[in-house]
């Protein structure tokens, strides 16, 4: 019994015909897994939380009168920015030290401070 040419070449072709079959396969699952976290993520998306007072737009923080902030001797502003219920005030001195003076927009009440002294 010889097994002809015609033989060898279908057994050849079974294999690819079975790695072809496979490979369509997990295809056809990623496309149903994209498909399933697409619809999951629309469904039970990222809650956004609720904006902090005076993040609306045309709201306004409520009315806390004048503050005192206060600025050693030597020491300007070198940055303001806000961040939030936060109003965060960056003090630099000509020497290089440096502080943050954190308020409450809100309150207008110093939060607290944080310094930078230069290091010899």
């Amino acid at each position: 019994m010889t097994v002809s040419t015609e033989q060898k070449t279908a057994n050849k072709h079974t294999g690819l015909k079975i790695v072809v079959v496979v490979l369509g396969v997990l295809l056809i699952f990623g496309f149903i897994g994209m498909i399933a976290t697409v619809v999951y993520q629309v469904t039970h998306g990222k809650k956004h939380p609720e904006p902090a007072v005076g993040e609306q737009p045309g709201e306004s923080l409520p009315v806390f009168g004048d503050v005192t902030v206060p600025i050693h001797q030597g020491e300007r502003i070198a940055r303001i920015q806000s961040s939030g219920n936060r109003l965060i005030v960056e003090l630099a001195t000509v020497e290089g030290n440096s502080r943050l003076v954190i308020l409450d927009k809100t309150t207008g009440h110093v939060l607290g401070t944080i310094s930078f002294p230069q290091q010899p």
